[in-house]
């Protein structure tokens, strides 16, 4: 995948923290981005850039994907936590979810797409593990790690038919770029308190190795990409250093989401490795979040 020989990167959920970094850093390297995403979608965080937006519903069928995705030379996608929708049912979750991925995929395949990278979320990955060993499926699990875990799943079936498409498993995701304000929670002042480690993750960092898988990951590949433990004691510190005295203007969903916390370290040096990916210091992090925040009106003093 190149500027030159590869055509444009059709890409979704540019309009999320994680997809809208990975447009950019495309954007940066030259490589034009069509970004594919549903009628009521944010653009105004990628206004800078020269992106080709299409529009497309939830529902869309074969046609509109297969003419969305026509002369791509890769795909992202990077919608995957929306796919189980508002639905409370772990069953229903993964319908939803699998449904969705066989749209895209099969989109892709009759569109001829030669490389295929699918973002899930570290919900997926079990306690304890190394390298990223995942979850087993539950009745009764959170209904977005169920979906989460039935792409994973089903993305395999793909792989055995020949198509080159790989995972990538981003952890808690922070920087600038949030349109949808999902991590607004990181700066309120009565954030929970409890023993455990999260990993939280820079979106610049998250999308560079999304790139990097684009370009060399390897067919049925499973790549976690985390940031480094960090107690959630350590984590207030950090805040209080280079976060500012700012608070969210508006009330948003509690943080950090439960399946965050973790007891135990997880590991993924193996696969940031493979893809030549190094993590930047968590104070940048949450200097940038911050700023970016503050200048979007999402912050206030």
């Amino acid at each position: 995948m190149t500027s030159t020989n590869a055509g444009r990167v059709a890409l979704t959920g540019a309009d999320n923290l994680v997809g809208g970094q990975v447009a950019r850093a495309l954007c940066e390297e030259g490589i034009g981005v069509r970004a594919l995403v549903p009628p009521e979608a944010p653009r105004w965080h990628l206004s800078d850039l020269a992106i080709d937006w299409r529009t497309l519903r939830n529902d869309e069928g074969e046609a509109g994907w297969s003419e969305a995705l026509h002369g791509a030379g890769a795909l992202i996608v990077a919608d995957t936590q929306r796919w189980s929708g508002q639905t409370g049912q772990a069953a229903e979750a993964r319908q939803r979810s699998v449904a969705r991925l066989r749209r895209v995929l099969d989109a892709a395949q009759r569109a001829h797409i030669p490389r295929v990278v699918v973002v899930s979320g570290e919900q997926t990955l079990a306690d304890g593990s190394a390298e990223g060993a995942a979850r087993l499926p539950e009745d009764f699990g959170s209904p977005q790690t169920q979906g989460l875990l039935a792409v994973e799943s089903e993305l395999y079936r793909y792989v055995a038919q020949g198509m080159n498409v790989c995972l990538v498993v981003a952890g808690l995701p922070l920087g600038p770029g949030d349109v949808r304000g999902d991590q607004l929670g990181l700066f309120a002042p009565d954030m929970p308190m409890h023993e455990g480690v999260l990993h939280p993750c820079d979106a610049r960092d998250l999308a560079q190795a999304i790139v990097a898988a684009a370009r060399k990951g390897r067919a049925g590949r499973r790549y976690p990409v985390l940031g480094k433990p960090v107690p959630l004691e350590k984590l207030t510190e950090l805040l209080d250093a280079h976060g500012g005295c700012a608070r969210p203007a508006a009330s948003k969903r509690h943080w950090p989401p439960d399946w965050a916390l973790r007891a135990l370290p997880l590991l993924s040096d193996q696969a940031a490795g493979e893809l030549g990916v190094r993590s930047r210091p968590l104070a940048l992090t949450i200097r940038d979040t911050a700023r970016w925040y503050r200048q979007a009106g999402m912050l206030r003093y």
